[in-house]
């Protein structure tokens, strides 16, 4: 295997890794504070503002879609940019896109805004995954507290978003995000340099459709595409004004990433290693179960029932994919990523469209008997397949 000059297997076990995960994930959560918002703010006022029920779900996924290559080249990338210089970058391209949300400039530089974001993202993630990979000691519980960390930015975002937009309008709410992001380059700037050995990723790995890149692509399409677009008409109906529905959606939003954030962290600090591949499995069948009762008509509870079964999921699905292919894992995990974009890329392109061709008791009975196939292939396939821990 190649690896750069001055590279030793065990000769950065220390704290250096662990430091550099947990900062590239505050640089990561910093860096996303604009996009955040816009899942609550462009679906209520994007129709003010001329795009289409289309455009919307475009403006919402392209990102996303950026991000199944990407996720690939970045991984890629690292060889030569090395960890710190890519994340340096990505957070520096995040708060330009922040700043020209607020600029009004109309669909397409709005759009390219929304490209760059999604590559800025996949630096992003994949830097800090890398880090994570380094670490030789309690790695289950990094990867649940770095992820937890990636999260405050959505609460930051959720919590004082919708008071912002109100009080100060977007163009100045999305300059005053974009200067709060800056703090996340600054953080870029203190990461620590931990050399990685040579991982060639080959893009064709990507688009391999085993049962467990299926069920996340499932599970991520409806939990964190299709669902994530249509609160506003899941939460709208006797809101009133559309500024109310702006804070009942950012409520909501909130408390998702309120889960998102502590429950890794609670599991990574409080779980064993041997646990976390039952855990997952559990909550992604609980979560794929509330679509039944989302159905009908149990809005609020559902709600946080999926947001707490989806934030063990999405928190884990790197630590699952690590824990089967050790061999080669930054590619692995910038496979089953690309799997989980291309899942939320549909989920925000179409959830829009599918509410109304299908209607909310029709798209979630859909969902849930979909997803609960999904889950099945998998289990068969973990029972006949499965690695020793």
């Amino acid at each position: 295997m190649l690896a750069p000059k001055g590279y030793h297997p065990s000769g950065h076990a220390g704290k250096g890794p662990s430091r550099g995960a947990l900062a590239s994930s505050g640089v990561l959560s910093l860096s996303g504070l604009g996009d955040a918002l816009l899942y609550p703010i462009l679906p209520v006022f994007g129709p003010s503002m001329g795009f289409s029920d289309l455009g919307i779900g475009l403006l919402l996924s392209i990102n996303r879609w950026i991000r199944i290559p990407g996720n690939t080249y970045m991984a890629q990338g690292l060889n030569h940019t090395g960890i710190k210089n890519m994340a340096l970058i990505a957070s520096v391209l995040a708060v330009l896109t922040t700043f020209s949300y607020g600029m009004e400039l109309g669909f397409l530089p709005f759009l390219m805004a929304r490209i760059v974001w999604g590559l800025s993202y996949s630096g992003l993630k994949t830097a800090s995954l890398a880090y994570t990979l380094e670490v030789k000691k309690y790695r289950g519980r990094i990867f649940g507290i770095s992820h937890g960390i990636k999260s405050m930015g959505g609460i930051i975002a959720m919590g004082t978003g919708p008071f912002i937009m109100q009080s100060m309008g977007m163009d100045r709410g999305f300059f005053l995000l974009g200067s709060l992001s800056c703090l996340g380059t600054l953080l870029a700037l203190g990461l620590p340099k931990v050399p990685l050995p040579y991982q060639r990723v080959h893009l064709k790995m990507s688009f391999v459709p085993s049962p467990f890149n299926l069920v996340v692509f499932g599970s991520s399409m409806a939990m964190d595409g299709i669902l994530i677009v249509n609160l506003a008409h899941l939460l709208g109906a006797g809101t009133g004004s559309p500024q109310r529905l702006v804070g009942i959606m950012g409520f909501y939003l909130l408390i998702r990433n309120t889960l998102v954030a502590a429950l890794p962290i609670i599991v990574g600090w409080l779980g064993r290693t041997r646990s976390i591949p039952r855990l997952f499995n559990s909550c992604l069948l609980v979560g794929i179960l509330m679509w039944g009762a989302l159905a009908c008509g149990h809005t609020g509870p559902s709600l946080i029932a999926i947001f707490g079964c989806q934030a063990i999921v999405w928190a884990y699905t790197p630590y699952i994919a690590h824990h089967r292919y050790k061999k080669s894992p930054l590619p692995t995990i910038a496979q089953v990523g690309s799997w989980s974009d291309l899942g939320r890329a549909l989920g925000a392109l179409s959830g829009l469209w599918l509410w109304q061709l299908l209607g909310k008791e029709i798209l979630c009975t859909f969902l849930m008997c979909t997803m609960l196939l999904l889950y099945l292939n998998y289990i068969q396939y973990e029972k006949r397949n499965r690695p020793p821990l």
